[in-house]
């Protein structure tokens, strides 16, 4: 299921959201929690929830590092009830220390300038030059929890999958 709601005002955005998730986590709550040591991803995760524009949630309700901020809660306490989460900003200090330090995984883009590369290279091992010297449109690195090296990798929008797909493959035969 996906929610739009880019043409609501950040603050109605921001309670619409934080009740929502709110609601859910309530959900995986009562579920019980997930097994301590999960088979596969089936055990692991019952849930995904993606956000774009998550500064709204981390910003939104005030302070960021408070306990009782949304994305606070869910990074600490929803992962044991089966919740997966992805979120994407334009920028890590919309994120609480809390929430940068339980991120599994990074994907960073290129950043806007220098002072974004010194706080984003550490999170994937590497310099900040490297960052600003990626190309843009997709061009990255990507390092998860048990890497010790970013991957640079090129994410591919999901429309230009879709004309590669729909194009007609010819044979030379």
């Amino acid at each position: 299921m996906r929610l739009d709601l880019s043409k609501l005002p950040d603050d109605i955005r921001f309670i619409a959201t934080e009740t929502l998730l709110r609601k859910l986590f309530r959900v995986l709550r009562l579920k019980g929690p997930i097994p301590v040591q999960p088979a596969d991803d089936r055990q692991r995760f019952r849930l995904f929830v993606i956000i774009d524009e998550a500064k709204i949630l981390g910003l939104g309700g005030g302070d960021r590092d408070r306990s009782d901020n949304i994305l606070n809660e869910l990074i600490t306490e929803a992962r044991k009830f089966g919740l997966g989460m992805v979120l994407a900003s334009q920028m890590s200090d919309h994120f609480s220390e809390e929430v940068r330090a339980n991120a599994a995984t990074w994907l960073v883009l290129k950043p806007m300038d220098m002072k974004e590369a010194k706080r984003n290279a550490p999170n994937v091992s590497v310099d900040p030059q490297d960052l600003l010297q990626l190309a843009g449109r997709g061009d990255g690195y990507y390092r998860d929890r048990p890497s010790s090296r970013a991957r640079r990798i090129q994410v591919t929008s999901l429309s230009a999958l879709e004309r590669a797909v729909a194009e007609p493959v010819t044979s030379k035969d």
